[in-house]
């Protein structure tokens, strides 16, 4: 049975960085739950930095929820 799921991120740079890696940062995040079997439906970024991935499961007990803390 496919769960639909949400989670959220702050994956923006720190206000320090010379850099934004935003990006490489969040196409880690999605490599992760992809790894981990889940389909990503559709990443929606709330305001800047900040994204909610919602994403189907088909093995919820196997599957850690928010595991990229």
């Amino acid at each position: 049975m496919k769960v639909w799921k949400v989670d959220n991120y702050c994956i923006g740079p720190s206000e320090d960085s010379p850099y934004d890696t935003t990006a490489e940062t969040l196409a880690q995040v999605l490599n992760q739950y992809e790894k981990a079997g889940a389909s990503i439906k559709e990443i929606i970024e709330i305001e800047k930095g900040n994204f909610r991935i919602i994403y189907t499961v088909d093995d919820v007990e196997h599957f850690t929820e928010n595991f990229c803390k």
